[in-house]
């Protein structure tokens, strides 16, 4: 019986852990929008340069990169 009550109490104490830190982490930086919504000018770039030359591209790099710049600066972690 003792077990099965400190596994269930290692459980919770994972739990509120991931939901502290998931929680803590939304609240400093939280984005204003979706990332499916934001930088919408250099992700069209960024989306046809990769699907005409591929990601690995040379060509794309600079526009991955000024994607990746704008998605930051609008509080996404990437």
């Amino acid at each position: 019986m003792l077990s099965s009550s400190k596994a269930s109490s290692e459980s919770v104490f994972a739990t509120s852990t991931s939901s502290a830190n998931t929680s803590s982490s939304a609240t400093a930086a939280a984005p204003a929008c979706k990332p499916c919504c934001a930088c919408p000018d250099t992700r069209t770039v960024r989306d046809e340069c990769v699907i005409t030359f591929g990601e690995e591209s040379a060509k794309c790099q600079d526009l991955i990169k000024a994607h990746q710049d704008c998605m930051r600066s609008m509080g996404f972690n990437i």
